[in-house]
């Protein structure tokens, strides 16, 4: 991915942050229509020998917390918004 890329998605992650900061909270939705059905996706085949539901939950807990603004604002346009976001994912997909 091209540094314009990067930038793009720094821009938009940025945008994201004042918005939620600013009590916006459907300003995630974005996120959500662009990358939902990938985390979905990955998430669930990760947590495929474990309970059925347990990608559900881990799906839920990772947007509540993109929802308190503070990962997202955290994010720094080194990689794709995507990446940063799925590194996020897997982390509480590890916790679980």
């Amino acid at each position: 991915m091209g540094s314009d890329q990067n930038h793009t998605d720094y821009d938009l992650g940025q945008k994201i942050c004042r918005e939620l900061r600013c009590g916006n909270r459907s300003a995630i939705l974005e996120l959500y229509n662009s990358y939902g059905l990938f985390f979905a996706a990955y998430a669930r085949y990760r947590l495929f020998d474990n309970d059925p539901h347990g990608a559900e939950n881990v799906l839920s807990n990772f947007w509540l917390e993109l929802l308190n603004a503070k990962a997202i604002c955290k994010y720094s346009g080194k990689a794709s918004l995507r990446t940063y976001l799925t590194h996020i994912l897997n982390r509480r997909i590890i916790d679980a």
